[in-house]
């Protein structure tokens, strides 16, 4: 089963960023869906909203970790998002 992401803006997106929101998703399901959108968007930064659920929020660490992506909060008030910059496997990738 192929899990398409709850929402994937495009047009209202600041910076073109590309962003996911996993608002309204369910944790059983948020694993799969947050891998697929990183790897698919590994080469350039992106953002994913996982408001305020921790497990949502472990969730989605535990993906990024799994994967050797950098993260970050955008600021200190902000923590049910994160900023993802890529992966380094994906830079080492690019310089062979």
């Amino acid at each position: 089963m192929f899990l398409v992401p709850p929402l994937l803006e495009s047009e209202n997106m600041k910076n073109d960023i590309p962003t996911l929101d996993l608002h309204g998703t369910k944790h059983q399901d948020a694993e799969a869906i947050v891998e697929n959108f990183v790897l698919l968007h590994s080469e350039s930064p992106m953002k994913v909203i996982t408001g305020n659920s921790k497990k949502m929020k472990d969730i989605v660490v535990s993906v990024l970790e799994w994967h050797d992506f950098q993260f970050s909060h955008p600021d200190d008030y902000n923590l049910g998002t994160f900023m993802v910059y890529g992966s380094p496997w994906r830079q080492n990738d690019k310089q062979k």
